[in-house]
């Protein structure tokens, strides 16, 4: 820990304060203006809303408490780990406890709630019980909570909050272009099976391939092996015998209905899903995309569980190619969907990332390494020229160097170029002269990091590749020589 901090039982510096339920067949009690949270609402860092209200005598008449707004609320059963603020007073039930610092000239209530979120993991091991998991308020009361000054404290929320907001934005866009990634393949099968092309002829489902259902099989039945038992769901076991040889298409029929899966090799369809009895000499292929283009949903016939009855599916009319021209279709769809594939693998990827950055700078804050009274590089290297587009070729190079070293560089394009020098300048605290302007995607200096480019390019260090949907960086022929310069340059980081 951090030369001047101090570590105290949160119960010391804290009030822990508990609640309850009132008696759910009062009617009156919840119909107040009361906001009354559970586990349900901890939705998202703060608790604007909450699914029930109740009343000032439900509050009298049960062991519930309010806890005033700003102030911070904690998991303690169920959600074992969840930690919001609150945006406006808010009642409380058992399974969460209400964090209020005592002092507020010695506690900052954000800082207390990052706290939190960095030891969350902490809390959910600490978790006990056979089916609901909780931790006792003594555990809660001794957890050592890292004091630091005031305005230090200040200092790591502010670092925090401008770090998340970042990240915040990043994830949103990897978000957003995952669902681009999926969206892509969707809108392709699409644009192909929804239209009448040449040579396709007019025909019914049941005309160019038999569906059946599939067989029943417990999980006391199935003995040990490698064929696939495959339910509505996807392959969930194994046995050791098939019923089905491969190549084989099946499709959810109850529970989840709809999801499609591909066999190469001989499978157990579960009583659960649909399978191709007869393909009538179609390529296989093209038929499971055919059924991952169809949507089902209107053809649900289950009660309390989703069902999907075979006898409405064959009458249904289509248009079908020809058995030449599906295998160069199905060619094309491959292509697309490993493609598509190769995207999503990246964009998890990079969500996991972001994940693992938002754990690392919490445990940083809280080990007093983000504040850590470090000689800066400006400081210790009066002689080296930060504000320069040199300086910031350099380090592009060495922040694209890293995501190399972990397969990563794929994902190391224009933006995270800007995320990249923002970080530097905000927790480094090294002056590139940058003048960023806030938009959608951050902190952005764009003509500043395009001179750096230019740099780069005229000393054929790297350029930014322009593909259509993003930019790749390119090594060009100096960049080695240039990256074990700035290595050296930039050691004292």
């Amino acid at each position: 820990m951090k030369a001047g901090w101090r570590l105290v039982p949160l119960g010391d510096v804290c009030q822990v304060i508990g609640g309850g339920t009132p008696p759910k067949n009062i009617a009156k009690y919840y119909e107040g203006k009361i906001p009354w949270a559970t586990v349900r609402d901890m939705r998202s860092e703060t608790i604007t809303e909450t699914e029930c209200n109740i009343t000032t005598e439900a509050v009298k008449d049960s062991a519930t408490n309010i806890i005033p707004a700003g102030n911070v609320v904690i998991a303690t059963r169920v959600g074992l780990g969840k930690v919001c603020l609150l945006a406006q007073d808010t009642a409380i039930n058992q399974d969460l406890r209400g964090i209020v610092p005592i002092d507020l000239k010695t506690i900052s209530v954000r800082f207390l709630f990052y706290w939190l979120k960095s030891v969350s993991q902490l809390i959910v091991a600490e978790g006990t019980g056979a089916t609901v998991q909780g931790v006792k308020l003594p555990f809660v009361k001794s957890l050592q909570m890292p004091i630091a000054s005031l305005a230090e404290q200040q200092h790591i929320v502010a670092i925090l909050d401008e770090a998340f907001d970042g990240i915040a934005t990043a994830k949103a866009n990897t978000e957003k272009n995952l669902q681009n990634a999926h969206a892509l393949f969707k809108n392709h099968l699409q644009s192909l099976f929804n239209q009448r092309r040449e040579g396709w002829v007019a025909t019914t489902i049941g005309e160019q391939f038999i569906l059946q259902r599939g067989f029943d099989i417990t999980k006391e039945q199935q003995r040990t092996g490698a064929v696939p038992v495959v339910s509505s769901g996807g392959i969930k076991s194994f046995h050791d015998t098939s019923k089905v040889d491969g190549p084989g298409v099946v499709i959810g029929r109850k529970g989840t209905l709809g999801k499609v899966f591909y066999l190469a090799g001989g499978f157990w369809p579960h009583d659960t899903t649909l399978w191709v009895k007869e393909f009538n000499a179609n390529n296989p292929r093209f038929v499971y995309y055919f059924l991952r283009n169809l949507d089902v949903a209107h053809l649900d016939t289950g009660t309390a569980n989703p069902a999907l009855n075979r006898n409405l599916l064959h009458p249904i009319p289509i248009t079908w190619p020809p058995r030449e021209k599906q295998l160069a279709l199905t060619e094309t769809f491959d292509e697309i969907e490993a493609e598509t594939q190769r995207l999503e693998s990246i964009y998890q990827q990079k969500l996991v990332a972001l994940d693992e950055l938002k754990k690392s700078l919490l445990h940083q804050a809280f080990t007093g390494q983000l504040t850590a009274r470090k000689p800066s590089l400006a400081a210790s290297r009066r002689d080296l020229q930060t504000a320069t587009p040199q300086f910031a070729a350099n380090i592009i190079s060495l922040a694209y160097a890293k995501h190399a070293k972990k397969q990563r560089e794929r994902t190391f394009g224009r933006v995270k170029e800007q995320k990249v020098l923002h970080l530097v300048e905000t927790i480094a605290k090294i002056d590139l002269g940058r003048r960023p302007m806030k938009d959608a995607a951050g902190p952005n200096d764009f003509q500043h990091m395009l001179k750096a480019e230019d740099w780069a390019r005229t000393q054929d260090f790297f350029e930014m590749i322009d593909r259509g949907n993003g930019y790749d960086f390119k090594k060009l022929k100096d960049f080695d020589k240039h990256l074990s310069k700035a290595k050296q340059e930039l050691a004292p980081c």
